[in-house]
């Protein structure tokens, strides 16, 4: 026969016989297990464990889903009252864990805090805080960090409605990503089609306008994130 002293069944599950078997104690505290065994002759054998319960330690990172290498962006933890120790950080870049100062700009506490990541990646941010039996517990928050996208354009100040230029785009950091084409005339976008011959990649092309005025060509670009960078020239 086996025991346990405080008998309420919301406080625990337990499976047990003559071989023993398994508790679940679902509140911290202190647990007293008592088992008693007769022989045949009728004498009892008791015998009595005290076991000390831990509550479970929560922790929760939050970070937003992209960020920009030329940003500071914001961390936070939400954090169980038992949480008491400082949390150690560690980050991870595409699933290995790299060393912080080499990629990140700022430290984190156990509210978290304001850093900026040095490259671009797939990164991981992880909380670890231990108990006092040594066990270990963790939070952690992925995040995708994007390079800045750099556009520099750069076509002639001045032609003719008859005279098409030749319009040269340097960029870095483009990846896969993909240019739009803008013609604004009086700062109204135009249709381009409509208003001059043009062929436009990521890399520039040609572009005739067919009627005279004022007018800037703009280059833009929409990462993953939504941020637009862009660059324009008047003409």
């Amino acid at each position: 026969e086996m025991c346990i002293r405080d008998r309420l069944s919301d406080h625990y599950s337990m499976d047990l016989s003559k071989d023993g078997g398994l508790i679940h104690v679902f509140q911290p505290g202190m647990v007293y297990l008592t088992a008693t065994a007769k022989n045949y002759s009728g004498r009892t054998y008791t015998f009595t464990k005290d076991i000390v319960i831990y509550p479970v330690m929560q922790i929760t990172v939050n970070t937003p889903d992209y960020v920009h290498t030329d940003k500071p962006f914001s961390v936070t933890t939400t954090l169980s009252e038992n949480v008491t120790q400082q949390l150690n950080w560690h980050v991870y870049l595409d699933g290995k864990e790299v060393v912080w100062q080499e990629h990140v700009e700022g430290t984190l506490d156990n509210s978290g805090g304001s850093i900026r990541l040095r490259k671009a990646g797939n990164y991981t941010f992880k909380a670890v805080a231990y108990d006092i039996t040594s066990r270990a517990y963790y939070g952690a928050a992925k995040l995708i960090s994007l390079p800045v996208v750099g556009l520099d354009l750069d076509i002639p100040s001045n032609t003719h409605t008859d005279t098409g230029v030749n319009v040269a785009l340097q960029t870095t950091n483009l990846g896969d990503l993909n240019v739009k084409w803008t013609l604004l005339h009086d700062k109204e976008a135009m249709d381009l089609a409509e208003a001059s011959e043009h062929e436009l990649s990521n890399e520039g092309g040609f572009l005739r306008i067919l009627k005279k005025g004022s007018y800037e060509l703009c280059a833009e670009v929409v990462d993953p994130s939504g941020r637009t960078f862009s660059q324009s020239a008047p003409i």
